[in-house]
């Protein structure tokens, strides 16, 4: 049994930096089989319901001295093993039918400048990125573009880091794909995008880098293959970080309906979970629904002051998606596959990665195990 592609969406982010160090070679020089790295590998067996995993982070400004170097220096990402053992890692993932990217940015990172002045053109930047994918056999990449603002410079900035990793993204080879994480109130209707037929009469709560993705997914490419396309079609899969915005003026269902209409249907769109404590706390994620019995996890109010539009669960969300007819793979995402905090929800406990990888298998049927492969 292998991990299914033709079901929901269920993408999970691997922190490089809590991974375990491992090497894909006997003492004896010899090379591991699939199973020996399945065994030793933290990585290669992650829960069987993911069909995505995205490697992070790493840095926008990016360089790669090649596989026959094996060293990330220049690249931002921290593992322990090296690259020739983490490439054996993902051999044992696509063996089990789970596809790879690797997101770019993140919090930490925000040196998108140099990336940005390559979009419709050539660079080093993209050159290394686009042989990274090549040479670690990566599937894709992910724009984790975390500068906050909806301004017009950093609208402007976004998009064309979009359109520099969707060519970096190419030039690795067809098939490859390009995801992104859309920022929790990117889609709200704001003052600035009053204009839109689907923000009449509506104004969110918030502010800041509220309405960028709205913005920023209908600019156009500028230059290169991919010149005059809208942004937003340049995406295969957009996973909304719909955490760290509390619960009191803010729904993940919202945000979805929000984001949809933005995007082709033949874009996969998904919601993004966090297990407790959040970053910025106030969500409490559960699992059920009847478990929500604690302050953050229940929406007091949405964006638009919609009050308690219902339970801040996996079961919520995930039916959500179920009943959603656009595309059939909408699905969920979950920051991060290895964070596991111990947090109480009253009498009931928060949502932990393995309860929420089984939530998400049972709901959506994906594959309780996909090994052996």
């Amino acid at each position: 049994m292998k991990a299914d592609q033709t079901k929901r969406v269920f993408t999970g982010y691997y922190p490089s930096w809590s991974d375990n160090w491992f090497t894909a070679v006997n003492w004896d020089g010899t090379a591991k089989t699939l199973d020996q790295i399945f065994t030793e590998s933290k990585l290669a067996k992650i829960p069987a319901q993911y069909t995505h995993v995205q490697l992070s982070f790493a840095n926008p400004n990016f360089s790669w001295a090649g596989i026959a170097a094996d060293s990330w220096s220049g690249t931002g990402i921290s593992f322990n093993a090296k690259p020739s053992d983490i490439k054996m890692a993902i051999k044992v993932l696509h063996a089990r039918n789970i596809k790879v990217t690797l997101a770019v940015g993140g919090a930490t990172y925000n040196d998108w400048t140099p990336l940005v002045n390559e979009a419709g053109g050539s660079g080093p930047i993209k050159t290394a990125l686009a042989n990274f994918l090549k040479d670690m056999d990566i599937d894709g990449m992910d724009v984790d573009f975390e500068v906050g603002g909806a301004d017009a410079g950093n609208v402007t900035a976004y998009a064309k880091s979009i359109q520099a990793l969707r060519e970096a993204t190419d030039a690795a080879g067809s098939g490859k794909i390009l995801t992104l994480a859309g920022w929790s109130t990117g889609a709200d209707c704001t003052a600035a995008t009053s204009s839109d037929a689907g923000c009449a009469g509506k104004v969110s709560y918030w502010g800041g880098s509220a309405g960028r993705e709205r913005l920023t997914f209908k600019k156009t490419a500028v230059g290169g293959p991919r010149n005059g396309q809208s942004i937003g079609s340049l995406l295969n899969i957009v996973s909304i970080m719909s955490y760290d915005a509390q619960t009191l003026h803010y729904d993940p269902v919202t945000a979805y309906k929000s984001y949809r209409p933005l995007l082709p249907a033949s874009t996969i769109v998904s919601l993004g979970l966090e297990t407790a404590a959040e970053g910025w706390a106030g969500g409490a994620l559960v699992i059920n629904n009847a478990d929500a019995v604690c302050a953050g996890s229940t929406i007091s109010q949405d964006q638009y002051g919609v009050s308690n539009p219902g339970a801040y669960s996996v079961e919520r969300f995930a039916n959500t998606m179920l009943a959603s007819t656009v595309n059939a793979r909408d699905g969920l995402m979950l920051w991060h596959i290895l964070k596991a905090d111990s947090v109480q929800c009253g009498s009931k406990p928060t949502a932990m990665p393995a309860g929420v990888g089984a939530k998400v298998g049972a709901m959506f049927g994906l594959p309780a195990d996909a090994y052996p492969y």
